[in-house]
């Protein structure tokens, strides 16, 4: 938590797969850390037992981050009223691009939803990048963005 807390620029992923969130008393601290996180740009809580009232939380924290581009929540506890919280998120959140949500107890009609709205902004995103492309000397083409491999993860109380 500390980590996210001082925006540990080492730290460009977040994965506590397989942790029972709902049990640990740093869950809420570390979701809260990621409101003024900068560093994380991935996060992945696969098989946390990650509920609706997490999706609350976590809604809240992602109305203000902007550099957290991909959540996988995949294999939860996560019904509807979860997937509405995120849904929500999605009109201030505008640098979130995927958001993986198989294996919870969600409707189709609002996955389809979340997929479209994230499917045009990866297209308008990636349309972005390639206007940034930039001609050499020798006439072929490169990119000028840049990615880094840097990921970090913490591990948290009880496994499930």
């Amino acid at each position: 938590v500390e980590r996210l807390k001082s925006n540990d620029r080492s730290m460009t992923e977040l994965c506590l797969d397989n942790i029972d969130l709902t049990n640990c008393p740093e869950t809420e601290d570390m979701i809260d850390a990621l409101i003024g996180n900068n560093a994380v740009t991935k996060l992945s809580l696969v098989n946390t037992c990650f509920d609706d009232g997490l999706a609350a939380s976590l809604s809240l924290s992602l109305v203000d981050n902007t550099t957290i581009t991909h959540i996988i929540l995949r294999n939860n506890h996560m019904t509807d009223e979860g997937c509405d919280y995120l849904l929500g998120t999605l009109d201030s959140n505008t640098t979130l691009l995927h958001l993986d949500l198989e294996e919870n107890y969600i409707d189709d009609k609002l996955l389809d939803e979340i997929d479209a709205i994230l499917s045009e902004r990866r297209s308008m995103s990636y349309a972005g990048q390639s206007s940034r492309a930039s001609q050499s000397v020798d006439g072929s083409m490169y990119s000028t963005a840049s990615y880094s491999s840097a990921s970090a993860s913490i591990s948290m109380a009880s496994r499930v």
